[in-house]
């Protein structure tokens, strides 16, 4: 068993996460100078004196040739520069570990997320669970998949379904990861869900997360984007980097109804007006954009 960690901007910890995953990681941990780390939660022999914005995303990878794996990982992290997401300054270090049970030991770096009136829990934490049933709570697997609650991009997507997921309503999730925001607009009381997402671990991770939550109006299909979807929605949400949401905008007029609300995130705070500008000239009106750190999110109405 290795341990790999990636020191990069803070940024970037999703990306981060998600190409670990991609490599085979069992579950990542991101590690933050924001949120420090009680002792009895760091390993002894773990540096975290990160500088100022800095952020470690670690994994866990069984393989037989790491030196490949490493050069797999830094050849993903350049072509995230394909789509806007240059990691610049980062360090990737390697140690192989003895004896460590991953499933049992990632556990202790994840708490309960309070983002407005929801809850974000972790599965194995019964207390949590049983102290939020007031909460809209989401019970969430971390680590395995895009999409814990604790990133500014999907905090912000959350609060967005929080204030335009209506009763009844049809929501499309695209780029589900977690599902984490397929399940709350499950518990927002849409009608039907659909969330989509192009990764085998993702689909797994989602399924997974929505049985922990009893629900069972959600549908999960694996597929690029819009491509599963068949009807008009009521919302649809999409926290996906922004080159692909540029892409995505024009397509989701056929799957909005009139008036509908279109939920963006992933979106650097310096691409947000390219964004915006993709919006107004496919006829859609800004109903809100909020930025969060260097993310910035917006809610639209489609006008047809």
């Amino acid at each position: 068993m290795f341990e790999i960690e990636i020191t990069v901007d803070g940024m970037f910890e999703e990306p981060a996460s998600q190409i670990l995953t991609e490599a085979g990681a069992e579950g990542c941990a991101i590690y933050a100078e924001s949120e420090p780390l009680s002792e009895d939660e760091l390993w002894d022999d773990m540096n975290f004196d990160l500088p100022e914005g800095m952020c470690k995303v670690v994994g866990y990878i069984n393989s037989d040739n790491i030196d490949k794996k490493v050069d797999e990982i830094k050849n993903r992290i350049e072509q995230f520069k394909n789509f806007g997401i240059d990691f610049k300054d980062y360090a990737i270090d390697v140690r192989e570990i003895v004896d460590i049970n991953w499933a049992e030991e990632h556990k202790k770096y994840y708490k309960t997320v309070f983002i407005e009136d929801i809850a974000v829990v972790p599965s194995w934490d019964d207390e949590a669970i049983k102290n939020n049933k007031d909460k809209k709570m989401i019970i969430l697997e971390p680590g395995a998949a895009f999409g814990t609650g604790l990133h500014e991009t999907t905090k912000m997507c959350m609060k967005y379904l929080n204030a335009y997921v209506k009763k009844g309503d049809l929501v499309y999730d695209i780029g589900c990861g977690s599902g984490i925001l397929a399940i709350l607009a499950s518990i927002l009381k849409a009608d039907f869900v659909v969330a989509t997402d192009i990764d085998d671990v993702a689909v797994s991770a989602a399924k997974k997360n929505i049985a922990l939550n009893n629900i069972s109006n959600i549908s999960v299909q694996k597929g690029d984007l819009l491509s599963v979807c068949d009807k008009k929605a009521d919302v649809i949400a999409a926290n996906i980097i922004a080159p692909i949401l540029k892409n995505m905008i024009p397509l989701t007029k056929q799957f909005l109804k009139d008036k509908a609300v279109l939920i963006l995130s992933g979106i650097l705070a310096d691409q947000a007006d390219d964004i915006e500008k993709v919006l107004t000239d496919n006829k859609f009106k800004i109903l809100n954009t909020v930025t969060q750190g260097d993310w910035t999110g917006i809610a639209a109405e489609n006008e047809e």
